[in-house]
């Protein structure tokens, strides 16, 4: 039988999870900090933390151990492991990352619409479009679970939603803000002789997580991975081994609820609540949530419209909101070198997609809500997660 965990990790101190470029190779730019921490650094010190646990010899650790049938061995291989989310949370309470759908002008929020169609690079395209002058897309903001289920009916949200970053002290006291940019000066020592290498000098961005505020990772295993039903733990993470508090407990989180097909609806939105790999092969296409494309033409819009399946599921997209790519790298810890950075269309992602019934509908909230867009390895590293809500008219 299968173990389900919530794994939760608060700061100590300060985090820096290093972006995608070379140390080497930022000269006198700063070196910004990513946040959150991919998924792949949080399995990456879990796996490392399991491993200690058991008292593995690293130095004789290999494909062919035992225990590597349970934390797996290198970067494409996880071994019993399986990611079933991630969100940040907030004195216990889930938050993903907000839909780029959703536009703020003065603290007041709305949806886009989706426009007539309109003639694009793409071809005759139907594109979102703003109703309020000055509205921006709440990049890098998030969601508490009780205002997803909002947005899931086609609701806007009830409360203030938390931003990620702030370089603005006066902000440290705000609720709303989640952590707060601090700059740090590095240098290069010599540890065999305990002296400063001449004119290696370096600029990172730490990050200081808001009080209450903590990120989370939902496990699941078919063999044991922690000896304790709960426990906790100090544990080095990201970049420069920063200290971070760890609980493990033996529970599944709770998602926000389904919802139910209403008259007063075009279709559903696909929304994305982790790093999908773009996998494109033609560039030419837009991003998708399926990647068996075939491209037609609305018989009575004339614009475009693509199709696809996901799993058993048919999907018509009509249009999208997409935000810019995020590259994300990491360690190999088994070939001790960077591994190589690839592209990901980034949380808070969406798709419409038209419906010709409720049933249709229905059927793909049931399929959809709460799963994967991939599989395989990619799939265990939990990419491609979506939250599936209505398009109303």
């Amino acid at each position: 039988m299968s173990q389900q965990w919530t794994v939760k990790f608060s700061p100590v101190d300060t985090w820096f999870f290093k972006e995608s470029r070379n140390m080497d190779d930022s000269g006198a730019i700063l070196m910004e900090s990513l946040f959150p921490a991919s998924i792949k650094t949080l399995l990456g010190a879990i796996r490392t933390y399991i491993g200690n646990e058991r008292q593995i010899d690293w130095s004789n650790f290999s494909a062919d151990s035992e225990f590597a049938k349970t934390i797996g061995y290198g970067e494409h291989d996880l071994g019993a492991l399986v990611c079933n989310g991630f969100s940040l949370e907030k004195n216990g309470e889930s938050h993903y990352a907000a839909p780029l759908n959703l536009v703020s002008k003065d603290g007041m929020y709305e949806f886009f619409e989706i426009g007539q169609a309109v003639q694009t690079d793409l071809g005759f395209c139907r594109l979102p479009e703003m109703k309020t002058v000055g509205g921006k897309p709440l990049e890098n903001h998030y969601l508490s679970k009780t205002d997803w289920e909002s947005i899931l009916k086609g609701k806007l949200p009830s409360s203030s939603i938390a931003k990620t970053h702030t370089q603005l002290p006066g902000d440290r006291k705000k609720s709303d803000v989640i952590l707060v940019n601090e700059p740090r000066l590095g240098i290069a020592r010599n540890n065999q002789t305990g002296s400063v290498i001449q004119g290696m000098l370096y600029q990172t961005e730490h990050l200081r997580l808001q009080e209450g505020w903590s990120m989370s990772l939902q496990l699941q295993s078919s063999l044991p991975l922690f000896e304790n039903q709960q426990s906790s733990d100090l544990i080095r993470l990201g970049g420069e081994g920063r200290l971070a508090h760890v609980e493990f407990k033996q529970a599944a989180a709770e998602l926000p609820a389904k919802v139910s097909v209403t008259q007063n609806m075009l279709g559903v939105i696909i929304y994305l609540l982790t790093p999908l790999p773009d996998q494109r092969v033609d560039n030419q296409l837009p991003v998708l949530p399926f990647s068996d494309v075939k491209v037609s033409q609305s018989s009575q819009t004339q614009a475009l419209q693509w199709e696809g399946s996901v799993g058993d599921l048919k999907i018509k997209v009509i249009s999208a909101v997409v935000g810019k790519s995020i590259r994300l790298g990491g360690w190999d810890m088994k070939l001790h070198k960077s591994t190589p950075v690839r592209s990901f269309v980034p949380p808070g992602s969406c798709w419409y997609v038209q419906t010709e019934s409720q049933e249709q509908a229905q059927q793909i909230i049931d399929g959809l809500h709460g799963q994967f867009l991939t599989s395989g390895i990619e799939r265990q590293y939990g990419y491609g997660q979506v939250f599936v809500g209505l398009w109303l008219k």
